[in-house]
């Protein structure tokens, strides 16, 4: 009982509850944590090492090993897990395109603006695909090689699509890159295209006008196709000798300095001047793996290898280059050159298109030849505009009134009647036409009833004037003279009618 009884007074001593005192005085307990907190403050030394290292979680099943975004402390866990607020985004992202596929979407999409002419839809396509740097060095490439085989309408749209493209899609590095390509393999295209060097050439300067091309370009890309090629194309060299077939691209660049190099694909995407003069336009200093330098196995379509032994004629770069280096040097290049493909796509289109029939149509006048005009109102591409080349042809055989410039108007609209490069329809509609602008062309020529008598008799016995057209023609109104039964009314004899 005795044992009982102290183990009793034991846990009367410790127990936290407190008695009833009689007129005793009491303390509250110490708060040992906030002392412990002090200490720590006043003597950092003092302070409890932790258990659990900064970044890892020792002894709790992954040894020791770090995990990467989970806090090790449990505090800024807990906070992180009870976090809801934060804002969650996600990004849809594509696959990366194969090389087949990606030629395959471009080419779809060129087609299609061909058709309907509007960049932005491109540039919204194309900006949804995950290209890699040398697909996007291969659009310009691309594009230009396709735009070669239709007319100079799609060389407008091409260029118009190039400098949409630069800055969204493609920065000036891929337009540089791009036409290096096309230049190094302008020896196979020219097989083809026997006017491609021209056209090129055309490219290059509107490009430099549309500011995606840097000013030293042609000064750098002359340089390369002019340096002497060691090793030929088909990997015979002068001294008979091939090089393995293992071995890197010969890089004939060194001789070239670096201020002419081209930009970067770090540099701004488009400079904000057109002054010629200005090297600092996108230009920087790049080393030479970053200019020609890389491997051939870099991608399709790859201009790493722009050495003058890669290309099959360099001559015919240089030509492009020169071209384009003289029509930048004419006078008023900068506004001659927004319209260097003739006719634009869009509301001016009919303005131009006249103007350049009229052009035609003198030169033809002056030279008499036939082949020239031709191939000048084909280069147009407009055949649903031919009846205006019918109406200025009659006109301005009518204002001229000689017989020299009917028999010429007469010769050209024989040929291009005869091969089909003015159809019947059209035909008919310019000649309508000449018969409805008669009576105000007579205010101008009096004579214009007469010679449009002998240039539809002219014309309809060369054969390409149908009958029904020569019927059709307008009779000359004839002025109503006085007559002697008038006159009696308008003298002063007071003479009656019967």
């Amino acid at each position: 009982m005795s044992e009982v009884t102290g183990a009793k007074d034991v846990e009367g001593e410790n127990s936290p509850v407190e008695e009833d005192s009689a007129g005793e005085m009491t303390w509250p307990g110490p708060d040992f944590d906030k002392q412990r907190s002090l200490a720590a403050l006043k003597h950092p030394l003092f302070l409890r090492k932790k258990r659990v290292h900064s970044a890892s979680f020792s002894h709790s099943g992954v040894s020791g090993v770090t995990i990467d975004g989970v806090p090790s402390d449990i505090r800024a866990l807990t906070a992180a897990l009870h976090r809801s607020n934060d804002p969650v985004t996600f990004e849809t992202l594509s696959p990366p395109l194969s090389d087949e596929e990606f030629e395959r979407i471009f080419s779809s999409l060129m087609n299609e603006f061909f058709v309907h002419g509007k960049t932005q839809e491109v540039v919204d396509s194309l900006a949804d695909l995950n290209l890699a740097p040398h697909q996007r060095r291969r659009l310009p490439y691309l594009a230009i090689t396709m735009a070669l085989q239709h007319k100079q309408t799609q060389y407008e749209l091409t260029s118009e699509l190039l400098s949409d493209l630069c800055g969204k899609v493609i920065n000036q590095a891929h337009v540089q890159q791009g036409f290096s390509l096309v230049l190094s393999e302008l020896g196979e295209i020219i097989i083809d295209f026997p006017k491609a060097s021209e056209h090129v050439g055309r490219f290059i300067a509107r490009a430099m006008v549309d500011d995606i091309l840097p000013p030293k370009f042609i000064e750098f890309q002359k340089a390369v196709f002019s340096q002497p090629a060691s090793v030929h194309c088909h990997g015979d060299s002068k001294n008979g000798a091939s090089p393995p077939i293992s071995a890197p691209p010969v890089n004939t660049l060194e001789s070239v300095g670096f201020e002419q190099g081209l930009s970067t694909p770090d540099a701004p995407s488009r400079p904000g001047t057109r002054n010629l003069s200005d090297s600092s336009n996108g230009l920087h200093h790049t080393s030479m793996d970053q200019m020609v330098g890389t491997s051939v196995s870099s991608g399709i379509g790859s201009a790493s290898s722009l050495s003058a032994s890669m290309v099959t004629r360099p001559e015919v770069a240089l030509e492009a280059l020169v071209r384009a280096e003289d029509l930048l040097n004419l006078s008023h290049a900068f506004a001659r050159l927004d319209n260097i493909w003739g006719v634009p796509f869009g509301p001016k289109a009919t303005k131009v298109l006249i103007k350049k029939i009229q052009g035609l149509l003198k030169a033809f006048m002056e030279s008499d030849d036939l082949e020239e005009a031709t191939d000048a109102l084909l280069e147009l591409d407009s055949p649903h505009f031919h009846h205006e080349l019918v109406f200025q042809a009659v006109i301005m055989a009518i204002e001229r009134s000689t017989d020299v410039a009917r028999a010429r108007v007469v010769r050209l609209l024989k040929e291009l009647c005869h091969s089909v490069v003015i159809t019947p329809n059209q035909l008919a509609l310019g000649v309508r036409r000449v018969y409805a602008e008669l009576p105000d062309l007579q205010l101008d020529v009096p004579a214009a009833y007469t010679l449009m008598e002998r240039f539809v008799t002219a014309a309809h016995a060369a054969g390409f004037l149908p009958k029904k057209l020569v019927s059709e023609m307008p009779v000359k109104h004839r002025k109503r003279f006085i007559s002697e039964t008038d006159s009696i009314y308008r003298t002063d004899y007071n003479i009656k009618p019967l």
